[in-house]
């Protein structure tokens, strides 16, 4: 994968984001990873709006929880992972505000 990531990662996209990207902007000719496929099914059914995915917004919920594992070093709880889904990324990335 190393050599398909290169020209992302000279422009300053690591090669996750460039994978993950291609795989929500070219579902059709793009072999998805897990998390391609998982933001990819939540826009086909209306979840996400994809004029608000950027590279950085479909990071920020594994930055965050990679941010706090290493903070902490221990696991994550499930209260932050619920903070991290549901207060941040759900916001960030839907036109209305989900029910709670």
């Amino acid at each position: 994968m190393r050599g398909r990531c290169w020209p992302a990662a000279r422009r300053g996209i690591t090669c996750w984001s460039a994978a993950i990207w291609a795989a929500v902007s070219w579902p059709s000719t793009t072999a998805l990873s897990p998390t391609g496929s998982l933001v990819n099914r939540a826009v086909e059914r209306g979840e996400i709006d994809p004029a608000r995915l950027t590279p950085r917004i479909v990071d920020l919920p594994f930055d965050l929880f990679r941010n706090e594992m290493m903070m902490t070093l221990k696991p994550v709880p499930d209260h932050v992972l619920r903070q991290i889904v549901d207060d941040i990324f759900i916001p960030l990335v839907t036109t209305q505000r989900p029910a709670r």
